[in-house]
């Protein structure tokens, strides 16, 4: 057994090979009917707003699926079915939009009128509003306080969704926000002074609404403004956490004198639909048929009636006038792509030893089994062609939630029948169930019922189970992540032919919460975590592991989930990433790109190497920005603990120079500079 010293050294290091996304890198079929861009990810709580940003004529989709990094959807030329009905195409081009954290909220709005749209949102972790100006498609961040004319810091809120209006047609856009009281703030618009927009607030109690009030009962609402009877006011929707479907009030008023009557609401918006969510909804009009009148599409953000996942984006077309709207339910999953609910975690094998592929899927929960219990998915290819997959539900094992697959073709046990392959599947609670593959006197290829506990691993939640040769010695390892972030490593003290896992893992490593390994070829480990950061784990004959953030893949999700996919004459794998969202996304290896979506990559700010290095009590290094940047900067001690703030605030553009004195201890330390657009850790030695 390998009893060693840990040594982890966490780097930042850019990959000359890149990785492009693929939405449809296989045709995949479910119950007969092909999946448009299967690989785009899944959505669990989408909030939506739709503008023309390429300026193509067509209407482009962002989404903030509550995790606040913004998805850029393409929007495509429409195509009318047969049945005559006009469903707006949107196509994935990233799910970390110029890597901009919105927070909570956001709403796009052409504030310095120069004819791009500009953007507000919440400031992460407060109840501030941030300020971004767009700069030639680029956007800036100018304030993440913005304050209204009284020096007062504007309202953001952290639970409720805001909207701009100019509900008095002066020709500045006003800013409206709920409170978990029901009532709403109006703040009204002044125009931009010294590059900032400036709001009064006039009252916390926007025409005395007040919705869902009563003691002790606290809810969160989404409000969206828009003439929806054509009579040159803005009229309100609002969706609110303990109603399932939405509100409207009618403006009764006119363009510059607004006048909403809470009691003559309407309670079952849009009427005649039987629209009928778990709550909190997020409503957006939008002509998309341009026929002059509003459409509409609804986010789940999921409220007091449970959690919706899958019926989550509903679009409703109008079929009445720009006066008298009606409304027609068309689809209640109006994005593209493979969804398996939340947490999806997947596994590539082939299905059997027949050399076809398979990719599992494991989720986190399945509301259609017994007390909501983990489901398993597979995807198998077509017999006669690879590029074909079908969806198979293949077992659930009633095992419990959190479920997630990994295969191991070597034999780990004897049996009567050929074992092609083990299945492994790990679980909440930290244990981790093997099943066998099997072929039966028919040809046919089963699972049979899982066995519990394997090896008596017992972690500390979310067991998440993969095999490799970690340390190359021609044999199966088996790594296991769990909730806290870390990663067990449990070697092989048998050979290929009969694997034989010690039952204690001593040597594992810790990447951030919910750590998702997968063993390469190589024997190296890519994990991903909560925050949606992918490490390489490299394991050396001295005993260290070395985790290493890549940079070469940008945010793809949160509880980021990897598998590998080896092809033919391909040097490195195609990679299958699962997500909390429930999807699954694609990145094709290509040896000659630099990189997935590279033009969000960092490019703006630079660092010089510390000096002196190594140093006694003192050193200096120097950041030159080419753009106003939020900059954290920390030592960090070598097992990534935080010894040391040396700076947290905006910086602006140009050099600045820092000197650090520290009475730490002799070591070996990092510098850890962190922008929203790049992470950097330098090696620095002190020596006493």
């Amino acid at each position: 057994m390998k009893k060693i010293a840990i040594l982890i050294i966490i780097l930042n290091i850019i990959f000359p090979q890149g990785y492009v996304r693929d939405v449809s890198p296989f045709t995949v079929n479910v119950d007969g009917i092909e999946v448009q861009q299967p690989f785009s990810g899944g959505l669990n709580q989408p909030d939506p707003r739709f503008i023309d940003w390429n300026e193509d004529g067509t209407l482009d989709c962002f989404v903030n699926d509550r995790d606040g990094y913004l998805q850029y959807w393409e929007g495509l030329p429409a195509v009318v079915p047969d049945s005559g009905i006009m469903i707006p195409q949107f196509e994935l081009i990233t799910k970390s939009f110029q890597n901009i954290n919105v927070g909570t909220w956001y709403a796009f709005h052409d504030f310095d009128i120069d004819g791009d749209m500009d953007l507000l949102t919440h400031s992460v972790n407060t109840d501030n509003v941030s300020y971004w100006s767009n700069e030639n498609g680029e956007f800036g961040l100018v304030s993440n306080e913005l304050l209204d004319i009284n020096n007062e810091p504007v309202y953001g809120g952290q639970i409720v969704i805001p909207a701009l209006a100019d509900i008095d047609e002066d020709g500045n856009m006003d800013y409206f926000i709920g409170d978990i009281s029901g009532r709403l703030a109006y703040y009204k618009g002044h125009g931009l002074s010294e590059g900032l927009p400036q709001f009064e607030l006039i009252t916390s109690s926007f025409e005395d609404i007040q919705i869902v009030w009563t003691p002790d009962r606290h809810g969160a609402n989404a409000i969206e403004f828009f003439d929806l009877d054509n009579d040159n006011d803005l009229d309100l929707i609002w969706g609110d956490f303990y109603q399932p479907g939405l509100f409207y009030l009618e403006n009764y008023g006119t363009s510059t004198n607004p006048d909403f009557e809470e009691s003559l609401k309407v309670t079952d918006f849009p009427q005649g639909t039987d629209f009928e969510s778990t709550g909190h909804n997020i409503a957006r009009v939008a002509d998309f048929d341009n026929d002059g009148d509003g459409d509409l599409v609804v986010g789940v953000l999921s409220g007091a009636y449970g959690t919706e996942y899958l019926d989550n984006l509903y679009y409703f077309q109008n079929n009445g006038s720009p006066e008298n709207w009606n409304y027609e339910m068309i689809t209640s999953r109006l994005m593209p792509g493979l969804d398996f609910i939340s947490g999806s975690k997947p596994a590539v094998s082939s299905i059997c030893n027949w050399g076809i592929l398979r990719i599992w899927i494991g989720n986190d929960f399945n509301p259609e089994n017994t007390a909501w219990s983990g489901g398993l998915y597979s995807l198998d290819a077509d017999y006669n062609s690879e590029d074909y997959l079908n969806l198979n539900f293949e077992s659930v094992f009633q095992i419990g939630s959190n479920l997630s697959p990994s295969i191991m073709n070597d034999p780990i046990s004897s049996n009567n029948f050929p074992t092609n392959k083990n299945l492994f599947i790990g679980e909440f609670n930290g244990t981790i169930f093997k099943a066998d593959e099997q072929i039966d006197l028919s040809d046919n290829c089963n699972i049979i019922e899982s066995g519990p506990n394997f090896l008596n691993i017992d972690l500390s939640g979310r067991a998440t189970p993969t095999f490799g040769d970690i340390d190359q010695d021609g044999d199966k390892d088996l790594a296991v992540g769990d909730k806290d972030g870390v990663i067990h490593i449990y070697w092989n003290q048998g050979n290929a032919d009969s694997a034989v896992f010690d039952s204690i893992s001593y040597l594992n490593i810790d990447i951030g919460d919910n750590a998702s390994p997968c063993v390469l070829e190589n024997g190296q480990i890519i994990a991903g975590n909560e925050e949606g950061e992918l490490y390489e784990i490299t394991y050396y004959d001295s005993g260290e592991l070395v985790a290493e953030l890549r940079t070469d893949i940008p945010y793809i999700g949160r509880n980021l989930a990897p598998a590998a996919l080896y092809k033919e004459g391909q040097s490195e794998p195609d990679l299958i990433f699962g997500t909390q969202a429930g999807g699954l996304q694609y990145l094709r290896y290509d040896s000659t790109a630099v990189g997935i979506e590279d033009e969000f990559l960092p490019t703006s700010f630079t660092v010089s190497q510390p000096y002196p290095n190594p140093f006694n009590n003192q050193f200096s290094f120097m950041i030159a920005l080419e753009k106003r940047h939020k900059v954290d900067i920390q030592l960090i001690d070598i097992i990534g603990r935080n010894v040391q703030n040396i700076f947290n605030g905006e910086l602006s553009i140009g050099k600045r120079n820092f000197r650090i004195k520290t009475e730490l201890p002799t070591g070996i330390y990092f510098l850890k500079i962190h922008t929203n657009e790049r992470l950097l850790i330098q090696k620095i030695l002190l020596l006493k």
